[in-house]
């Protein structure tokens, strides 16, 4: 009984540490955000039919785009793209939601400021 009280609050210790926070989402256009090197985030954007979301321009010395996916939920599409932070800086990180039949088409915009600082010294 000792052991299981001592074992059981390292497991929720361990569960609540691995849990991941909750993607950037549309409400957060125009937010800046605060990451380390070596920490990932993921960014996820309501799609519609006929479009897509695009990242034209990131600069992958800050961050590297790792890879998307899309959902269905509730009957919306999301897409979840996931991102690591590799270099230290600040970027304007943005998404284009483009027309599948007309890729120049840009139908919305998704605005986000990354930093992304060296993990700090540990004493």
């Amino acid at each position: 009984m000792r052991l299981l009280c001592l074992i059981l609050p390292l497991c929720l210790l361990a569960a609540v540490a691995v849990a991941e926070p909750p993607p950037i989402a549309g409400f957060d256009a125009g937010k800046t955000f605060h990451f380390h090197i070596g920490d990932t985030f993921r960014v996820q954007l309501e799609t519609e039919a006929g479009g897509r979301w695009t990242w034209p321009a990131i600069d992958e010395t800050v961050v590297k785009r790792l890879g998307v996916e899309t959902r269905n939920t509730g009957g919306k599409s999301v897409e979840i793209t996931t991102f690591r932070a590799v270099g230290p800086g600040t970027i304007d990180l943005f998404a284009e939601r483009v027309d599948a039949a007309d890729p120049a088409r840009v139908r919305a915009r998704f605005p986000i400021t990354v930093q992304v600082v060296e993990e700090p010294a540990r004493p």
